[in-house]
């Protein structure tokens, strides 16, 4: 059984601890996608690489996917544009 789950989709990643959690992240996420994992850094690894995929080259990216938390390519977006215009 899985410790971790990585959900993934078109638009945001996530890192949880559980498939319920996942499951209520759902509808955040775009073509839902959801793998588990033994360990977090697996999970943030792949999550990761899966961000860089589908987020614009210029966008920085986070170092870490924090546990429970969706990360966005918008919201991603959105902190690049306000930091350019600042």
């Amino acid at each position: 059984m899985a410790n971790y789950y990585l959900v993934k989709g078109s638009n945001a990643v996530a890192v949880v601890q559980s498939w319920s959690h996942a499951n209520r992240i759902r509808k955040y996420v775009k073509g839902f996608n959801c793998k588990g994992y033994d360990t977090y850094d697996e999970a943030n690894e792949d999550g990761l690489e899966h961000l860089a995929e589908i987020t614009p080259y210029y966008i920085p990216l986070p170092e870490f996917l924090e546990l429970g938390k969706v990360v966005s390519v918008s919201a991603l977006n959105r902190n690049y544009q306000n930091k350019e215009e600042k």
